[in-house]
């Protein structure tokens, strides 16, 4: 082979070994179990959807900011019941910015109730409840 040719070669597979470490250096540093601790505010911590009836859906938004100099990443999160469903971005949240938590609430009994959702990321303390109460009449 012509050394032009194999200089290319070995160029290519320079560039594309780097890339390649890059992509899974960068995908290693924000995965879920080493990921830099970093802090988060919370707007409100809980909801109260006051009375209301059995057959209404309820939903509501936990607003946040991440507040430290790391990506803050919502590793999951867990409700109390299967009455609540949650929606979040699945995406690392940049130093500075604001995104929310979406609550969707079908009650599946009457009467009062205290349900919560826990959100686990990537700060210190590592877990943040939310809080949903109201009545629910027929």
């Amino acid at each position: 082979m012509n050394k032009k040719i194999v200089t290319i070669i070995i160029t290519i597979g320079i560039l594309l070994a780097g890339g390649i470490y890059l992509f899974w250096g960068k995908r290693d540093m924000y995965s879920e179990a080493n990921a830099p601790r970093t802090t988060i505010e919370l707007s409100t911590d809980s909801t109260d959807f006051g009375t209301f009836p059995y057959a209404e859906s309820k939903h509501c938004v936990f607003r946040f900011r991440n507040t430290g100099e790391q990506p803050l990443i919502i590793k999951n999160v867990v409700s109390s019941c299967g009455c609540a469903e949650v929606t979040w971005n699945k995406r690392p949240i940049a130093p500075g910015k604001t995104d929310s938590l979406a609550v969707d609430f079908k009650a599946n009994s009457l009467g009062q109730f205290n349900k919560t959702v826990e959100m686990i990321c990537n700060t210190e303390p590592e877990r943040h409840l939310l809080h949903l109460k109201g009545f629910v009449e027929e």
